[in-house]
Parts: C-alpha cells; structure tokens; sequence
C-alpha cells in the first residue's frame, strides 16, 4: 500500500485481490487528494456530495506528474484508468443525539467522518455490535437504543474531530514540515518512538489498540448475541 503526500495533495494506492501473484498485474483501486479551497477562504460550507461525479483527468493529474517511486508510476496509473470519480472531503459536526424513541442512527447516518484513518466501515461495524448487545440486554426498545447511543456516540464524536486534524495522517504532514524537499531515512526527522506514539494515539482512539481489539474478542469469544425486534430475529454471531 501506498499512502504518500500531506494535507494539501495526497496518492493513496493499493492492490484489490491477489492477481499480482500470478502475472504480475493486479486491479488497483487509487485515490488522489488535492486541496480546492484554500485554507483562508472565508466560505467554510462543505462541499455538494455528489458521491457518483465523473470528472476527467484534467482536473487534477497535472498536479502528480512528478510523483513517480521506484516500484509505481502514479502518472501511468491515472493514465492506464478508465472513468475516475470524483467525491467530497466532508463530514458533519457531530450531534448529541441518535436515538428517538425506536429509530436510531448507525454508521455514516450517523457520525459521517472524513476518510481519514480508514476506519469509517469499521465504526459502523462496531456501531452494530453495539446496537445488538443494547437490543440483547433491553427489554425495552427506546432504552436498548438510548443505551447503544449514550455507548457509541462519544468516541465516533473523538474520532471526527481528530480526523479533521488529520488523524494517523499527521505522520505525513510531520514529514513534510520537517523534510520538505524530501529525505533519505524517515529515521532522520522523525525517531521511531515518535512516529510509534501518532499510531498508538489514535489506535486507542478508535478501539483499534491491541488490548481492546483482544478484550472485545475474549468477551464475545463462542457467544452469540440474538434477539427478537418486532417478531425477526436479529444478531450478530461471534
């Protein structure tokens, strides 16, 4: 995987399947970031999500004609794609509330962050357990849906503002600061330890440390949780 850039213009790539062990080629799936709106535009209103635009080319890939590595050509990886989409970096301020009555919120509908540390599927999968251990342990609907918020609605609010601070991507923007014109060994503006810390922040953050991923998995570990909402069976077997 390739994560290369800072705030203002990032190239991330990465192979989709294992092709690339038979013949060498792989199906790869790419996002190119680029900052449109400077930073002291007084017009702070996210932008339209259109989440299907089709853009060309020309839009954006003069800006990465001289981000090229050793093992990738970004320029002949945008030149060998076929339709490029274009989608918004938005999110919205987090609310104080998901649940009313018997409907609640989960996921994106509910805390929609900016893909920044990758974890917006993740939280929503975790949103879910959540939502099934409330419905388990309830017998009441409202209250199991006002558990499962008063649960999740902090941390999801945590991570949206992090990420808007650039997330587990500070790595990036410390290494640009310090090294603008590039550098040899990563060691040299940035230790081990430091770069271990940024990881380590937001990991625990979103749930993601080691000792939380192994606490979650040896209290679910055989068990299922199931109930029954408006007569369907719903739950999650782990």
């Amino acid at each position: 995987m390739v994560w290369a850039g800072h705030a203002d213009q990032k190239f991330i790539a990465y192979p989709v399947g294992r092709q690339p062990e038979k013949d060498g080629k792989s199906l790869v799936n790419w996002i190119a970031e680029l900052r449109v709106r400077s930073k002291d535009d007084p017009d702070v209103a996210p932008p339209v999500a259109d989440w299907g635009k089709i853009v060309s080319k020309d839009r954006f890939e003069s800006q990465f004609q001289s981000c090229t590595f050793g093992f990738l050509s970004i320029p002949e990886l945008i030149q060998e794609t076929e339709v490029v989409a274009e989608f918004p970096m938005c999110d919205q301020t987090s609310v104080d509330r998901w649940s009313f009555g018997r409907l609640t919120l989960l996921g994106d509908a509910a805390h929609p962050l900016y893909p920044i540390g990758s974890d917006r599927a993740s939280q929503a999968i975790l949103d879910s357990v959540a939502l099934s251990s409330a419905l388990q342990l309830n017998q009441s609907t409202p209250d199991a849906l006002t558990s499962y918020q008063n649960e999740r609605l902090p941390p999801t609010a945590r991570i949206c503002f992090a990420n808007r601070a650039n997330g587990p991507d500070h790595v990036l923007k410390l290494a640009h600061e310090r090294a603008p014109d590039g550098f040899e060994n990563i060691d040299d503006i940035i230790g081990s330890l430091e770069l271990g810390e940024v990881g380590k922040a937001y990991k625990l953050l979103a749930g993601f440390d080691m000792e939380s991923v192994n606490q979650n998995t040896r209290a679910t570990k055989g068990s299922r949780l199931k109930t029954s909402v408006n007569g369907m069976e719903v739950g999650s077997k782990k």
